[in-house]
């Protein structure tokens, strides 16, 4: 889950660090592909991670809970990916990271804490969607932003708490102590149940939930005998807790591979001798999950673009008008107008949108108008 700082394997192989250069066979091309693709994942993060940021700080969706559960975790994935780049400069440049006193342990303290503050901010979401599905007379009173915050800040002073471990239980060389190795391996499999086992049975008791109470909504709706014009309207609760269930899957999907390899590596380590986890076929299924892994973390814009209709639409008004069209704006008689141009294919995006308006018949023309108050 972590990537390799160090140069050593954790206790239990819960660490990405690889010993490429022993190993024969498979693990040479997968090293390969890990050069080449890291380095475009971590641009690829930051910049929609970057972006995500800035849209669900917006003033029409910072009130939400959801948004900001969101925008937490693109700024702690940003962070994590941030350090990924990091080591990756340094070993593609042999900058000897490891021999600086302070920084390398600083950075595996900062990878613990962005991973399990990614994880449980997922953990967050999945909770806030089961609330809004299965339970959507508590919505009011608990889907709120004071609330959100609130448990981001205690999320947040709590991990800083619990993984502080590695400032002052490594070397100045970056290696454990070894007065404190017994220690590291008991914070090693703490991480685990934190990370991986409490995270994993919460979200899927949750998504069984869920996934029960929207079967018997449909059954019910079936009964109902809806007209084909309710079928086709949308609550935006509905568009909320399809964007958050979403996140969840998706989530849930690209990670499952590195968690299947991390629970054998530890069952192996637990029960037989840790050189056991030197073989080509470990390797570099461990290698591949972490890539996998590496890629959740920056695909995330595509995930909230596409199923949340509201980020769509922030996304349109914030990034779209460049290029696009040219809007100019005309105060004529106590109204605003907004008139753009541009294709009659963006016009459509647009109108779907609820950016603008369908009120003219000018396929290249459109506009937008309110009211101007006067005081």
């Amino acid at each position: 889950m972590f990537p390799n700082i160090s140069g050593s394997t954790d206790t239990g192989g819960t660490n990405s660090s690889l010993q490429t250069g022993t190993v024969d066979g498979p693990i040479t091309w997968v090293t390969l592909v890990e050069r080449f693709t890291i380095p475009v994942i971590c641009v690829l993060g930051l910049v929609g991670n970057t972006c995500s940021i800035v849209i669900f700080l917006q003033k029409s969706l910072r009130k939400k809970s959801c948004s900001l559960f969101l925008a937490s975790r693109s700024i702690s994935d940003n962070g994590f990916i941030l350090i990924l780049l990091i080591v990756w400069v340094t070993s593609a440049l042999d900058l000897k990271l490891s021999r600086i006193s302070g920084i390398c342990q600083s950075l595996i303290f900062l990878t613990y804490v962005f991973g399990c503050l990614s994880v449980w901010l997922v953990v967050f979401v999945t909770i806030e969607n089961y609330v809004r599905i299965c339970k959507p007379y508590m919505v009011k009173r608990i889907c709120k932003a004071s609330n959100a915050k609130g448990a981001v800040v205690i999320l947040f002073i709590c991990v800083l708490c619990s993984y502080n471990f590695p400032l002052w239980t490594f070397s100045d060389e970056c290696v454990p102590n070894e007065k404190h190795y017994s220690f590291i391996r008991i914070m090693v499999y703490a991480d685990s149940i934190l990370t991986l086992v409490f995270p994993t049975l919460i979200m899927s008791v949750l998504m069984t939930k869920i996934a029960m109470t929207s079967l018997q909504a449909c059954r019910f709706r079936r009964r109902l005998s809806l007209t084909s014009v309710q079928r086709k309207s949308s609550s935006p609760m509905t568009k909320v807790t399809t964007m958050l269930l979403a996140v969840t899957l998706i989530f849930f999907i690209l990670n499952m591979p590195s968690h299947v390899v991390r629970l054998r590596l530890m069952v192996i380590a637990f029960t037989e001798d840790e050189s056991g986890i030197t073989g080509s076929l470990d390797l570099t299924l461990h290698s591949i999950s972490q890539l996998i892994y590496y890629l959740s973390l920056a695909i995330n814009i595509f995930v909230y673009y596409f199923f949340g209709s509201t980020f769509r639409k922030a996304f349109f008004k914030l990034f779209h008008w460049n290029g696009k069209y040219r809007c100019i704006q005309v105060d004529s008689s106590g109204f605003l107008e907004t008139r753009c141009q541009g294709s009659s294919a963006f016009r459509k995006e647009l109108v779907e949108n609820n950016v603008f308006s369908s009120n003219t018949k000018d396929n290249c023309v459109y506009f937008q108008r309110r009211k101007v108050s006067t005081l």
